[in-house]
């Protein structure tokens, strides 16, 4: 590689740095070309590179840029997320065989959650809303929603302005519904989906606590509208925390064991 495309690569590096450091909010160019000493139009040049390449994105209200998703899907790919379905597996199968309905493993990927894995409950009528490996908006459903709420008011603004921005990916969802979601998630300590996104079907999920990382991954049960009375929320929701609370040691370890 010649000298000029790795002095590119450590100005897009040192870019990407700062955006991090300014946080969900993001950041103003002049505030880019201040952090990392460059002129800003040879600023501006780098961001609209990485903005091509989906690592940027400009916030089209605050003009602010902001990690693009494909820093999150990046992330997918580091040795702690390629073992979580393989940790996570007996769990998911322990609360389908004691709540005999399907239950889930998302991960947040950008502005959305995607599917790492599913078990099938015995219940007659399963309530499948999302195949391993499909992807759907970040707050949409139970799972997404728990993750959701433990980001900081500025992160979980910038994930519903995206969502509005690019148009509403279900008829009826709004973001005060989303600021609904994320606030009774926050306050009962697990998220439900929104009844829109998938008629009939009713879903609880609780984020996987793990420690020294931002939260990235949740589990969740879905079951017929029928089988979701309050009070068995409640017991699933208790069930579901003692199953991540566990999760959360189990990934802690297996992280330290390979530092």
């Amino acid at each position: 590689m010649s000298e000029n495309g790795t002095q590119a690569i450590r100005r897009a590096g040192a870019i990407l740095r700062a955006i991090a450091r300014f946080g969900p909010s993001g950041a103003r160019l002049i505030d880019l070309s201040r952090t990392v000493g460059l002129a800003r139009p040879t600023t501006h040049r780098i961001v609209q590179g990485l903005i091509a390449e989906m690592m940027v994105v400009q916030n089209t209200r605050t003009k602010r840029y902001q990690l693009g998703p494909l820093i999150f899907e990046l992330g997918l790919a580091t040795t702690q997320r390629s073992t979580l379905p393989e940790i996570c597996r007996p769990a998911l199968r322990r609360l389908a065989e004691l709540t005999h309905d399907t239950v889930y493993l998302v991960v947040r990927s950008g502005f959305d959650v995607v599917c790492l894995d599913r078990a099938e409950g015995s219940y007659p009528i399963r309530a499948v809303t999302l195949d391993i490996g499909g992807r759907r908006p970040l707050g949409l459903g139970a799972g997404g929603v728990a993750l959701l709420a433990t980001y900081p008011d500025d992160e979980v603004r910038q994930v519903i302005d995206h969502h509005c921005e690019v148009g509403p990916s279900v008829e009826g969802v709004s973001p005060e519904m989303l600021w609904g979601a994320v606030a009774e998630a926050r306050r009962e300590g697990c998220g439900r989906n929104q009844e829109s996104m998938s008629p009939g079907i009713r879903g609880i999920g609780a984020a996987i606590p793990t420690d020294g990382d931002r939260t990235f991954a949740a589990i969740s049960i879905a079951c017929i509208a029928e089988r979701m009375t309050k009070q068995r929320s409640g017991e699933l929701c208790a069930l579901l925390h003692r199953e991540v609370t566990e999760l959360a040691k189990q990934i802690d370890a297996t992280a330290r064991s390979q530092a």
